[in-house]
Parts: structure tokens; sequence; C-alpha cells
């Protein structure tokens, strides 16, 4: 009787010590973070509806929103409805913008501020971001809960321009981004949440 009583102990640990070291490995952050780019590199196409709200010192806060379009080839097009007639496209080396009715156009090659922002927003939607996090001496850490997998990417040195930390939400049963929090050295934050 002790005999089985032990051997019954043994395998309800060993059971247990499975499924914990099963659920360990799973909030592993580079485990995660290879979860999100794989499969984010089998989705070619996203298309959807977002809302973005801006917040800057001194000034009331932006709600916008719009339609975009990713394709993993590495363009972004988002066209808003709200303010209609503005848009923000990332393609071919360049962003072209239109933001409260003014157009302009950056390349890519000699704009380094506007350069991160579109490798971030790529990285981003293309589940990229360890290589981003790489390629730019940030901090970064993944964690899942029951509906999501947040990414915390943090900067290691402080700047005047920039952002001093992102946080991507991403679909814990898809892995494709469902929002993102941008937060600017200057304390400025744009947060996406898409549809």
């Amino acid at each position: 009787m002790k005999r089985k009583f032990v051997l019954t102990t043994v395998i309800l640990a060993g059971v247990f010590t499975a499924i914990l070291s099963a659920d360990c490995r799973a909030q592993d952050p580079s485990v995660l973070l290879d979860k999100i780019e794989s499969a984010n590199s089998k989705a070619n196409i996203r298309k959807g509806k977002f809302t973005e709200e801006r917040r800057r010192k001194a000034q009331a806060p932006q709600n916008l929103a719009g339609e975009l379009v990713f394709d993993s080839a590495g363009t972004l097009s988002m066209t808003y409805s709200a303010p209609e007639g503005d848009f923000f496209n990332i393609a071919g080396g360049f962003i072209a913008m239109k933001n409260n009715g003014v157009e302009n156009k950056f390349d890519l090659t000699k704009n380094k501020p506007m350069k991160s922002l579109a490798d971030l927003l790529i990285s981003s939607f293309s589940g990229k971001l360890q290589e981003f996090s790489s390629r730019n001496a940030c901090l970064i850490s993944a964690e899942k809960t029951a509906a999501s997998v947040l990414v915390t990417v943090s900067a290691t040195k402080k700047g005047v321009k920039g952002y001093s930390k992102i946080v991507a939400e991403y679909d814990s049963r898809t892995y494709l981004l469902t929002s993102m929090v941008m937060e600017e050295f200057d304390g400025s934050v744009t947060a996406y949440k898409m549809e």
C-alpha cells in the first residue's frame, strides 16, 4: 500500500513538474517573440480599421481613425477618415503623409527620425521587434496573458527625440498586432488600436 502511494505521488509530481515547466517555456520571451515573428511571416497582406490617439504636452488629445493596409513586403498605408483626407504611407524608401491637410514627403535615407519611425511601424506589424530592438540597442521583454502577448521595447539611452518605450500587444491566438503605445522622450504618446 505504501509503495503504491509513493509511486502515485512520484507520478503526480512528475506530471505537475511537466505542466509547470511547459508553462514556463511558453513564457520564455525569446520563444514568444519567435512565435510572433513566425505567425506574422505567414500573413502577407493585412487590412482593417484602426483608431489613433495622440497626446502632446499642452495640447488637447487628438482622436483619429481610418483604414490601414500592411504588406509584409514592407509597405504600410494608413488612410484617415478622421480627419478625412489625411494619410500616412511607407513605401519605396519614403514616408508620404498628409497631416491636418499639410502634405510632406520624407526620404528615409536622409531623415533619421522618420527612418526610425518607419522601421518601428514595419517591425511591429511584421512581428520583428526583436530585430528592431537589436538594431537600436534597446531592451526587449515579452509576457503572455490569456488574451495577448505584450512586447515592451525600452531605449537604453535617453535622447532629445525618438521613442523611450514601445508596448506592442499581439493576440495570444493569432500573434497579430492588435494595439501599440509609443512613448516619446518628451512625454508625448501615440496609441494605435487595430480592429
